[in-house]
Parts: structure tokens; C-alpha cells; sequence
């Protein structure tokens, strides 16, 4: 299970049909963190993706969804696989929000919202490895979504990476959890590129995690033991 909210200035749009006539449209939200400036691209369909269609670039819009994963094999044969966000509503602010631009001159929001709960299980041990100064504790999620193929339904998994750099709370949390472990991680979607050794530039996203909590399981809440407190009325 995971939702995503972002909240951002609309810097690009892009809409498109399938053959059999269904509108997609690709909303690109900009704004100002604390950790700088992301750029998230989110996906609309049918009706949904016509009317936003009509909205100005620099508004801000608020949108609610679910991040997915798509997996394909290119044309050299490398798989290759792309993080994508569903918007399942959105909605367009009419109040004037403190803005800012970047180096291309794109209006982006000031402190805008981006939040994502995810609640899986470890499907690897945590590691923790050195990163300067700091320690990172990183491992990897796993969730089925259950999708409408041809009549038929299928059930498609998706993995991500988890990362929990050792300043902010989830380092701590994810200490010491073992694949298999049921949590819950508040964080953000990140991605980062750095150059291969054969020259080729990669790309990488991951759930940065502000808050991790391991989930107890129905048979582990039955080995959790409670004490009845017997407590006196006031005498007086």
C-alpha cells in the first residue's frame, strides 16, 4: 500500500489519447524544499486528464495518488524500469501562494508539499553503509497492485528502494529489520543520477524516509501481553 501527495506549481503538461480514445495527460509539479527543488511528473487519465488539461502553467495544484512501477526490456535488451505516479484526484488552488523561479525561469511553489506513506514488507535485511560524515541504513520494499487486463485480473509487483540517512529519525527505526518485516515509512520520493563506469548516465529512485515503524502482525499482537490497571475512585 503506499500514497503519494504533492502539492507544487505546474511547470509542463502534456496530453495525449490511446487509440481507443482515453485521454492521458502527464503533469509535471515543481516547488522548493528544504532539501532544495524537486520536480515530480504525475499521470491523469479519462475526464480527469481533459480538465486539467486547460489549467495554466504556474498554477499550484494539489494532487492525491499511488506511485507505481513500470519494468520493460529496451531495444539492446537492458531492462529498464521507470517510478510513476497516478493521480487518483487533483485539484487547483485559487489562492495566491508565495512562488519563486528556477534557472529556466519556471514558476515554482515555496515550500510545497511532497508526502508519501508507504506500508510493505522487507523484501532484504537493512544495510547500514558509510556516506561521509553520516551513516545511511538502506533496504528494499515490495507491494502487489491489483490491476484489469483483458478482462482479467492481474496482480503486478513493485519494488523500491528505501533509504534513511542517519540525521533524521527512520535511521534509528530501521536499524537491525530483517526481510520480512512489515513497516510503515513517511518520507519522499528522490531520485539521483550519477555516471557508470561505461560512461552511460544512470538514474535511481528511492523513498527517502523522514519516519519508519515496524507493524505488528495479528499473530504477534496475540504474544502482546496487557496488565489490567485497577484504579481507585477519588475519595474525595
Amino acid at each position: 500500500m503506499n500514497h503519494i501527495e504533492l502539492m507544487g506549481a505546474i511547470v509542463d503538461t502534456s496530453l495525449r489519447y490511446t487509440p481507443n480514445g482515453k485521454a492521458i495527460l502527464d503533469v509535471t509539479l515543481a516547488a522548493t524544499a528544504d532539501r532544495g527543488v524537486w520536480y515530480q511528473r504525475v499521470s491523469m487519465f479519462g475526464r480527469m486528464a481533459e480538465r486539467a488539461a486547460d489549467v495554466d502553467k504556474g498554477m499550484v495544484m494539489h494532487v492525491a495518488g499511488r506511485v507505481t512501477q513500470e519494468r520493460w526490456e529496451g531495444k539492446d535488451g537492458e531492462k529498464k524500469n521507470a517510478v510513476r505516479v497516478i493521480a487518483n484526484n487533483a485539484h487547483v488552488l485559487g489562492v495566491d501562494l508565495p512562488m519563486e523561479a528556477d534557472k529556466r525561469g519556471q514558476l515554482l511553489l515555496k515550500n510545497g508539499l511532497h508526502r508519501l506513506t508507504v506500508i510493505s514488507n522487507l523484501v532484504r535485511d537493512i544495510e547500514v553503509r558509510e556516506a561521509g560524515d553520516k551513516r545511511i541504513a538502506a533496504g528494499s520494499v515490495a507491494w502487489n497492485e491489483n490491476r484489469k487486463v483483458n478482462d482479467e485480473w492481474e496482480s503486478k509487483p513493485h519494488y523500491f528502494d528505501v533509504v534513511a540517512w542517519s540525521d533524521n529519525p527512520a535511521f534509528d527505526a530501521l536499524l537491525n529489520r530483517e526481510k520480512g518485516d512489515r513497516i510503515l515509512v513517511n518520507g519522499e520520493l528522490r531520485t539521483r543520477s550519477w555516471e557508470a563506469q561505461d560512461g552511460v548516465r544512470r538514474w535511481k529512485t528511492e523513498v527517502v524516509a523522514s519516519t519508519a515503524f515496524l507493524l505488528l502482525r495479528t499473530g504477534d499482537l496475540q504474544a502482546v501481553s496487557t496488565t489490567k490497571l485497577d484504579i481507585d475512585a477519588d475519595p474525595n
